[in-house]
């Protein structure tokens, strides 16, 4: 099991000539001008609050609050307690304050408020009050039902009603799910953070896995408002009690307890039968707005598998993955990758005037080619703007596709005897740019099938050239990568299976990696990633690598938490939606009767606009409830050496109606613009 390091080994070694003696003005590559001489292109975001919080700390109240993407960087802000000034002077380069005066007995009910400071004048009309964490989370209970056993599963989050803060929609599911005794059937809900709950979709007994229930929250319209878009089929409720009935007039409705229609495969049910839409619902109230024929269709069933077998067709044709692409560099799009092991097919949306309108499609015609999607699909589905012109790319571990639909490359490798072999399938990957000595991103991937030339590695995510790798012999389960350690440039890489700890070059740090491959994320305040995972109780727990001892350290156990998927051991959502940059995490309580938010409460010397501003870390909350959830990576390199972001290319609309653009691109509308996020 030789690591594949030819090219790696190159890029090393040119790092270090140019460390030795290059000259300051090197030349420019072909991915430098690719980034330089990409479009300014605005999109429309989120106009949100600032997600003012103030969480317990050791050394007081610890407040945290976001700047956004359409921030001056001259902006300061004014902190007060119960109307006292606390802040000697605005404070003007972080967003994170501790308030050391801070008296659990006489300030238990004390009111914290920020308001922020332009040129000296405080702007008393946007001031906001901190929501107050009472312990180390906040609690958001959830509705108990007489019959179900309800569980709390997969989260996302949107600005459902347009109050600027976030609202939750999550995943319910009951205990039992067997087709034959079960008398509920999985909800999708929605709750305020404050625990008010919003409504409720009843998904109906035509789903029977909960794992493929994978919804969008997302503003498609650009109304200001998130809307929800998920699979529904004949007997799903919406959110003000309408159902949907025979549309197909076969006298029948729930396919669940048609005999011919269920099929089992190992330990899971299907169904291969019954009508299957795409719905969209209206975020502040759950009321279905519009509903098309779900695409690509199950049917025939045959297109999914080249040797046909029942139930391992209907399998291969129920796996989804749905995320938001902006494939015209402008406005949203709902992309849907169906398929995995075999046939893989694409169908995509935009939304106008209210209705769905089908975009390009792409089928793989349920043919095994070098250059076609068939068993490219992944537990997941990631989007990033990879050839920087400003539209987004659709890509798994196995393939990329461009912005029109045309297939911009599928992964290969090379046997020992020569032959070019498709990779294909695998369950985990991270896209992102993993170094800072280059825009480009890259794909850090595993594969399910065993002894192939790359079972685990590193390729281009622009033209899926393998950079290095290592072959297994079995399925390799689990990878990530993140910046972990800050004495090896650029980000770490590692996995399942016996895969060393590797930096960016190849070059091996560790052969005992860290055991934690779930979930990255940002608690701590430095530029390097802790890890998210669940411990040996099934409790969410965070942990941060220790690159000098080679060992994980506990940093937070969110105890009385439980993880969810059983193996798959994962909280129900990992984003940035409340302070600071830094990610929040959303648990589930053991019992089920509420989930959890937690926020760090550790201080920071970092200013960066909210990570939910940046387009690619938003889409990737969007798409994170995919299956087997993977972590949210920006459009721009984030790791030790980080010194400088850029500032957003995005806009909002405010209540008033009125475009909201950063200062800067309205003085140089066509020119990139960064800001420092250390002073």
């Amino acid at each position: 099991m030789k690591l594949r390091r030819l090219c790696c080994l190159t890029l090393a070694t040119t790092m270090l000539v140019c460390a030795m003696g290059c000259k300051e003005e090197k030349p420019k590559t072909e991915m430098d001008l690719m980034y330089e001489n990409r479009p300014v292109s605005l999109k429309q975001m989120e106009e949100l609050d600032r997600g003012f919080v103030a969480i317990p700390s050791e050394e007081g109240m610890f407040l945290s609050w976001r700047f956004l993407g359409t921030d001056s960087t001259e902006l300061k802000f004014n902190v007060y307690k119960d109307g006292t000034l606390l802040n000697k002077k605005p404070i003007e380069s972080l967003t994170n304050y501790t308030d050391t005066s801070y008296d659990a007995t006489k300030d238990a009910n004390a009111v914290y408020t920020l308001v922020p400071v332009v040129k000296k004048a405080e702007q008393t009309d946007k001031t906001e009050t901190a929501i107050n964490f009472s312990r180390e989370y906040l609690s958001v209970p959830v509705k108990q039902y007489e019959i179900g056993d309800y569980n709390i599963d997969d989260a996302s989050v949107g600005d459902l009603d347009g109050d600027g803060q976030y609202e939750i929609v999550v995943r319910r599911n009951p205990a039992n799910m067997n087709v034959v005794s079960r008398d509920v059937y999985p909800l999708l809900e929605a709750y305020e953070l404050d625990g008010t709950h919003m409504w409720t979709i009843d998904i109906g007994p035509n789903e029977i896995n909960t794992i493929d229930i994978n919804f969008i929250v997302y503003d498609l319209d650009g109304d200001g408002k998130s809307e929800v878009v998920m699979r529904s089929f004949e007997g799903t409720v919406d959110g003000v009690g309408n159902k949907i009935g025979d549309m197909d007039g076969d006298g029948v409705t729930d396919y669940s307890k048609r005999g011919s229609a269920l099929v089992i495969m190992k330990d899971r049910q299907y169904l291969s039968q019954g009508p299957e839409f795409l719905s969209m619902y209206d975020g502040e109230t759950g009321e279905e707005v519009a509903r098309t024929e779900l695409l690509p269709s199950r049917d025939p069933l045959e297109s999914w598998l080249n040797s046909y077998d029942t139930g391992k067709t209907t399998k291969r044709a129920s796996h989804y993955g749905f995320c938001v692409a902006y494939l015209n560099g402008e406005t949203p799009s709902i992309v849907h990758f169906r398929g995995c092991w075999a046939a893989c097919k694409v169908a995509t949306w935009n939304i106008k005037d209210g209705e769905f309108e089908v975009g390009w499609t792409v089928d793989c015609e349920n043919k095994n080619s070098l250059e076609n999607l068939f068993n490219t699909g992944y537990h997941s589905i990631a989007v990033a703007d990879v050839d920087y012109d400003g539209k987004d790319e659709i890509i798994t571990g196995a393939a990329a596709i461009d912005d029109d639909g045309s297939i911009m490359y599928i992964v290969k490798g090379v046997k020992e005897d020569g032959t070019e072999i498709k990779l294909g399938h695998g369950d985990a990957y991270d896209v992102a740019v993993m170094s800072p000595d280059t825009y480009e991103y890259f794909t850090w991937a595993c594969r399910e099938t065993a002894n192939l030339p790359v079972n685990i590695g590193l390729h281009s995510a622009l033209t899926g050239e393998i950079i290095f790798g290592e072959t297994k012999p079995k399925d390799t389960g689990r990878s990530r990568a993140a910046d972990i350690d800050p004495t090896s440039r650029g980000w770490e890489m590692w996995g399942s299976t016996g895969t060393p700890l590797m930096a960016f070059s190849g070059e091996v740090l560790n052969e005992a990696c860290p055991s934690s491959m779930n979930m990255k994320m940002y608690w701590d305040g430095d530029l390097l990633a802790e890890l998210l995972d669940h411990d040996a109780k099934s409790e969410i727990t965070i942990y941060k690598w220790d690159w000098e001892e080679k060992v994980m350290n506990t940093v937070l156990t969110a105890s009385g938490s439980a993880s969810n998927g059983g193996s798959k051991g994962q909280n129900c959502l990992t984003a940035d939606f409340l302070g600071d940059w830094r990610d929040e995490v959303i648990v589930r309580a053991a019992d089920n009767t509420e989930m959890r938010i937690y926020s760090t409460n550790i201080p920071t010397e970092y200013r960066m606009p909210t990570l939910m501003h940046d387009v690619t870390y938003r889409e990737a909350i969007v798409w994170q409830n995919n299956h087997y959830n993977q972590p949210a990576n920006t459009s721009f390199y984030f790791g030790a050496e980080t010194t400088k972001v850029p500032v957003p290319e995005i806009y909002t609309v405010n209540t008033e109606g009125e475009k909201v653009v950063p200062a800067v691109y309205e003085k140089s509308p066509e020119k990139h613009a960064y800001m420092e996020i250390k002073k």
